[in-house]
């Protein structure tokens, strides 16, 4: 989070992570690699700004903001995943400390729950190699109620 960012009001920031969000909805051709330049490098830097920011502030991402950031998700589902899976792997093997575990968690959980069955093999390699870890964290009881799955 930038500096003037950090010492901006909470509504603020709230509502500077909405237009960030709405920001990272925009579309662009990335076949036509040098079409607008300019806003794929604004949107590609709200998304890692997005990153940062859910990873290092607590309290950034509330529930009014999901429904935004589930209509971004939906077009960026690939790289979000990746950041997510970056992430909790960081957070399993690594650092055992992040901020947005359990809102991260609680995003999931809505899109788990609208998985269809039979699972894709990458929604089990994700199962697999980062939900069922996050049950060895010794914060697990932090965030133990959003990782909990019903399926």
């Amino acid at each position: 989070m930038k500096k003037a960012e950090a010492d901006a009001p909470v509504a603020e920031l709230h509502d500077l992570f909405c237009k960030k969000l709405q920001q990272c909805g925009v579309l662009f051709d990335f076949l036509d690699c040098v079409a607008d330049l300019k806003g794929k490098e604004i949107k590609r830097a709200a998304l890692n700004e997005l990153v940062e920011s859910v990873a290092t502030s607590r309290g950034v991402l509330i529930e009014p903001l999901y429904p935004e950031a589930i209509k971004m998700l939906l077009g960026l589902r690939a790289y979000i995943r990746k950041q997510i899976n970056h992430i909790f792997l960081r957070f399993i093997y690594e650092t055992e400390h992040f901020n947005g575990v359990a809102e991260l968690l609680e995003i999931l959980g809505s899109i788990i729950n609208g998985f269809a069955l039979p699972l894709k093999s990458e929604h089990k390699q994700f199962l697999v190699r980062v939900l069922i870890p996050l049950h060895t964290a010794k914060s697990l009881s932090i965030f133990h109620a959003q990782a909990w799955v019903e399926k």
